[in-house]
């Protein structure tokens, strides 16, 4: 099954009680799970009867545990099991005893599992993986043709303000390629450099996009990561591209973490550790392989767009409370 048939039928209110979310394009599956979510549990469902386990650090009698119980606050149960695939470590009594739950799984719980290996990769790992894809409703995710990817971006820009014309999402594709984690980082900055939210529409011509890409700013390493660390993130994101030019993301990330620890030790706690902990999520994403190495700059773009948001956000409450 693909995603649009996956759309199509929750569209219709048809669920199951297991999903599996299978394929390298993780940004998909996200989209996915949050629809799935969404018709099972309503909108609220991330914070409601939702448990997340991550294979081989959870194992499948971990998994049926939490997907055996009952819901606290509400009829239906979401649990989801992250990199399904390493659970081919686990004990073979387990693997049975998940096999029989995977024939007659609970009526109140809606299991999701996510793996970025296709279907074809999954059951070419054994049995187990064969036996077990059978009993459940799969979805495959693969990186998208680049036709596809303009249709993409110009939906998921008109989910932030962005109303892009058809030779601007052509452009983007052409000059970023057809990679999602790429391209939603684009998005990111366009709508936090305009301002744009689904309130506020902007309209993204070749003109407007030539503006913005001519917002770039010299300015060394170092310098970046001060703004970062400051608080003047509009300025950090605008020396980006040159920061990177200049050193590794590895680098920037240690260099963002010495001058987040001084600030923390100068007073400023709230800013400094929240910009650790930010850089402690890029690191193990990066390990976990959340995006392939050679995308560590575009999630330590994206770092600094939610770091400016929060700051853009902090900023309109203090103006509030004055």
């Amino acid at each position: 099954m693909k995603w649009a048939d996956l759309e199509a039928r929750l569209e219709k209110g048809e669920t199951a009680p297991v999903f599996a979310l299978c394929g390298p394009e993780i940004l998909l599956a996200d989209e996915a799970l949050q629809s799935i979510g969404s018709h099972v549990m309503g909108a609220d469902w991330s914070r409601m009867n939702t448990e997340s386990f991550r294979a081989p650090e959870s194992t499948p009698g971990q998994v049926l545990q939490s997907a055996m119980q009952s819901g606290l606050f509400s009829e239906k149960r979401l649990v989801i099991y992250n990199q399904w695939e390493s659970a081919s470590r686990a004990p073979d009594r387990e693997k049975k005893t998940w096999l029989k739950y995977l024939a007659a799984p609970s009526s109140s719980t809606c299991l999701v599992l996510r793996s970025q290996l296709t279907t074809k990769e999954l059951i070419r790992k054994g049995k187990f993986f064969a036996d077990s894809l059978q009993q459940m409703v799969v979805v495959d995710f693969w990186h998208l043709y680049p036709k596809d990817a303009m249709l993409w971006i110009r939906r998921r820009g008109e989910a932030l303000g962005l109303k892009l014309m058809p030779d601007v999402a052509k452009f983007l594709v052409d000059h970023i390629g057809a990679d999602l984690l790429s391209l939603r980082g684009e998005l990111e900055k366009l709508s936090l450099l305009l301002d744009s939210s689904p309130e506020k529409p902007k309209e993204i011509d070749m003109k407007v996009l030539g503006e913005m890409k001519g917002r770039g700013v010299q300015a060394s390493a170092w310098e970046c990561v001060r703004s970062l660390v400051e608080g003047k993130t509009l300025q950090a994101l605008q020396y980006f591209p040159s920061a990177t030019e200049e050193d590794r993301p590895t680098g920037l990330v240690w260099k963002i973490q010495y001058q987040a620890v001084r600030q923390v030790f100068e007073g400023d706690v709230g800013w400094g550790t929240r910009l650790l902990q930010d850089c402690y999520h890029w690191e193990r994403d990066l390990k976990w392989g959340r995006w392939p190495g050679s995308l560590d700059s575009v999630a330590l773009e994206i770092l600094f767009l939610r770091a400016h948001r929060r700051r853009m956000g902090r900023a309109s409450v203090k103006r509030g409370l004055q």
